[in-house]
């Protein structure tokens, strides 16, 4: 039987039970090797009353629950990664996300394990993509831009630039993809669709209508996002329970 394209890795289609096992067997192991180095790892499984080598997925409910908000503190106690840290070598990156929280980046391909959900999108080897999240300083940059790298896709590394400058480098390079929040998509389409909609037609303007054209599917999910984007703000703007 031929194996199912539609998935990057085969084991993604495997019966739930089978994946559930998988996934049990894989953090007991990562747990064994990085208890030895991470205090407040051997901390949390204590609290849990479960040892690394017996844990399995249903304990994860037992374990101490570390907020966001927290590990400012949790970092300055013991610096710089607040003694979470289960990988003594290898750390290719540290990000600085606002706190300041200090984020590590090991040297594996796809460290942050985004090359399935890409390749679900439709991302595919040799596809021109603008990265338009920020390459400096917090992580979403570089996610996506190593999961990008191992589908073998041409990686325009935008970061945050203008708006003119992000249009016209789409339009020159004729990209295929784009990455980036939903309400910045919106606002570069919109800015494609000015030219395009002019009396005068004009080789840019037709360039233009090609690349709306082409982009309409990111359009309508970047409109179905946009409503997600509000119901993410007013979750942010609640107060903590």
């Amino acid at each position: 039987m031929a194996p199912d394209v539609s998935f990057y890795e085969p084991g993604e289609g495997r019966p739930h039970e089978i994946r559930l096992a998988d996934q049990e067997t894989r953090l007991r192991r990562v747990l064994v090797a990085a208890v030895p180095h991470a205090p407040a790892l051997r901390a949390a499984l204590r609290a849990a009353g479960r040892g690394a080598e017996e844990f399995g997925l249903a304990d994860l409910a037992r374990v101490p629950l570390l907020r966001k908000e927290h590990l400012p503190a949790t970092q300055a106690d013991a610096p710089p990664f607040g003694g979470w840290l289960g990988r003594p070598s290898g750390t290719r990156r540290i990000f600085v996300s606002p706190g300041p929280i200090y984020e590590p980046e090991a040297d594996d391909e796809d460290y942050w394990g985004f090359t399935p959900a890409l390749h679900a999108a439709g991302f595919r080897s040799g596809d021109v993509v603008m990265n338009t999240f920020s390459y400096h300083f917090t992580p979403a940059g570089a996610m996506f831009d190593g999961a990008l790298a191992a589908l073998r896709c041409v990686v325009v590394p935008a970061g945050v630039g203008s708006l003119e400058i992000q249009v016209k480098t789409l339009q020159d390079l004729g990209a295929r993809g784009f990455v980036g929040t939903p309400s910045f998509l919106a606002a570069v389409l919109a800015r494609i669709v000015e030219p395009a909609g002019a009396v005068k037609t004009t080789a840019r303007s037709g360039r233009n209508s090609a690349l709306v054209g082409a982009l309409i599917g990111l359009l309508l999910g970047a409109g179905a996002a946009l409503g997600a984007d509000a119901w993410l703000a007013g979750r942010t703007r609640r107060p903590a329970p």
